[in-house]
C-alpha cells in the first residue's frame, strides 16, 4: 500500500509559501539581507536601462501618433456619390 502523504498544518504566518530572499524580505522588511535595492530615481540618464527603456517607450509613442495620423488621414472618405 502507498505510504500517506503528511497534512498540511495551519499557519498564521503569511511569508511560509515564499522561498528564497523574498522570504528573507516579507520576515525582516527592510533589514533582510540581499542585493542592491531598484534606483528610486527613474529618470536617472546614467542608468543604461533606464534610458533604453526610456527611449523605446518614446519610439513607440511616436509609431503610434504616426499610425493614428495614417489612419485619420486614409479615413476622410467620402463616399456620397453626387449624381
Amino acid at each position: 500500500t502507498p505510504t500517506p502523504t503528511p497534512t498540511p498544518s495551519e499557519s498564521d504566518n503569511p511569508c511560509d509559501l515564499i522561498v528564497g530572499l523574498a522570504k528573507d524580505y516579507c520576515e525582516d522588511g527592510e533589514n533582510a539581507r540581499g542585493g542592491s535595492r531598484a534606483p528610486t530615481d527613474i529618470d536617472n540618464p546614467t542608468d543604461p536601462l533606464s534610458s533604453l527603456a526610456r527611449g523605446c517607450a518614446d519610439a513607440a509613442s511616436w509609431i503610434v501618433g504616426k499610425l493614428s495620423e495614417a489612419v485619420e488621414s486614409t479615413a476622410n472618405v467620402d463616399f456620397t456619390n453626387p449624381k
